[in-house]
């Protein structure tokens, strides 16, 4: 529970949806684009393979540290500094919204 609690202070429902399916409401109001305008969605969490930067651990602490760029996904360094126990517990929450996990 500390990593959706982690999840829901960071907003990232916001995009992501509630249960990480990429159905939150920026992505329902067809509000997100690429760094070139296009409209894009937000990614499924409950599917690691699709993720741009990969799905391992490391690999979505790298995301959430840094962002990800061409995409509207902001980096939570600032956020998550000092902080690095949270961060992992929302990292193992986003790998729990796997099926496969």
């Amino acid at each position: 529970q500390q990593g959706r609690s982690v999840y829901l202070e960071m907003e990232c429902q916001a995009c992501h949806g509630l249960d990480g399916r990429g159905t939150g409401a920026t992505t329902l109001m067809n509000d997100l684009a690429d760094s070139r305008g296009l409209q894009i969605s937000s990614t499924d969490l409950t599917f690691p393979q699709s993720f741009k930067n990969g799905g391992t651990g490391q690999d979505i602490i790298r995301t959430v540290l840094t962002g990800l760029d061409g995409t509207p996904m902001p980096s939570y360094e600032a956020q998550l500094q000092g902080r690095s126990e949270d961060a992992w517990h929302l990292v193992n929450y986003v790998l729990s919204l796997s099926p496969t996990h």
